[in-house]
């Protein structure tokens, strides 16, 4: 039995996960799991959840730096 073989028997041996984004059900390969991968159904959930993620701190960043200023002006 080649090493594509075993794999695909395991993969089908696996439980089924959810993806972090969509809530979609997908079978994550066992490898990627233990590396703290395997947590997104595919690329573009990936990379959508990735911008979200970027967007919230920069806007927490805006919120800290207008904080900052407004204490130095004695408002807040």
């Amino acid at each position: 039995m080649n090493l594509f073989n075993k794999a695909k028997i395991n993969s089908k041996l696996e439980q089924f996960t959810k993806c972090v984004n969509c809530d979609k059900q997908f079978i994550a390969d066992k490898r990627n799991v233990n590396r703290g991968w395997g947590v997104f159904c595919s690329k573009s959930c990936a990379v959508i959840c990735r911008n979200n993620l970027f967007k919230l701190e920069t806007n927490l960043k805006i919120k800290e730096n207008r904080v900052i200023q407004l204490k130095k002006l004695g408002i807040y």
